[in-house]
């Protein structure tokens, strides 16, 4: 058993990603180094302490009111996920996809909690720079779902190089792309999507 413990510990410590182990009181059990790493303390600091009185949280209580609501529901046996957002020793904002996993016992009774954090700062931070070069680029990008042959994204520039608004070309029920295309150039384009959806 003891074994098995430093086995689990081992994992546990080594994550990247951020993870604490709760009771269903709400105490943090154990916690990764990455965790503490975050807001510059030691893991005595948080063992036994209430999850969300834990440095990570920001002092908003209503994102406080969101985390116990989610705990009450995980410790009656719900998976959560959802994001939020997390504050470092440097007090720099990092945004966080975050989830509590119920562990069950062998007669299925939730006995704790795994939290799990990943920093998905980097990739909202790149997300919201490509849409703003989408957003302010003179050439027209386009997302269009190959399933559903619905248009997901229309760059707002096709407003200067079609004369309609994106919102009026995402609902309308006519190819207003093959319009666009030189008559020689249809053909070809036609292939290509067509290529695409097989």
């Amino acid at each position: 058993l003891q074994e098995s413990e430093e086995k689990f510990r081992g994992v546990f410590n080594n994550s990247y990603q951020f993870a604490a182990l709760i009771d269903i009181e709400g105490n943090i059990k154990m916690v990764n180094k990455a965790s503490v790493g975050l807001i510059g303390i030691s893991e005595s600091e948080v063992i036994e302490k209430p999850f969300w009185e834990a440095l990570w949280w920001i002092p908003d209580q209503k994102e406080l009111k969101r985390l116990k609501e989610n705990f009450e529901r995980a410790v009656s046996g719900e998976f959560i996920r959802y994001e939020t957002t997390h504050r470092s020793s440097e007090d720099k904002l990092n945004f966080i996809d975050f989830s509590l996993k119920p562990i069950r016992d062998e007669e299925g009774t939730v006995n704790c909690l795994i939290a799990e954090g990943r920093d998905i700062t980097e990739i909202k931070r790149a997300r919201e720079l490509s849409e703003e070069v989408l957003n302010t680029t003179s050439i027209l990008f386009l997302k269009h779902n190959l399933i559903t042959r619905e248009y997901e994204y229309i760059s707002p520039s096709v407003y200067d190089i079609t004369g309609y608004k994106a919102s009026e070309l995402k609902m309308a029920d006519r190819d207003w792309i093959t319009e666009k295309i030189h008559p020689e150039d249809i053909q070809p384009y036609k292939r290509q999507m067509q290529e695409l959806m097989t």
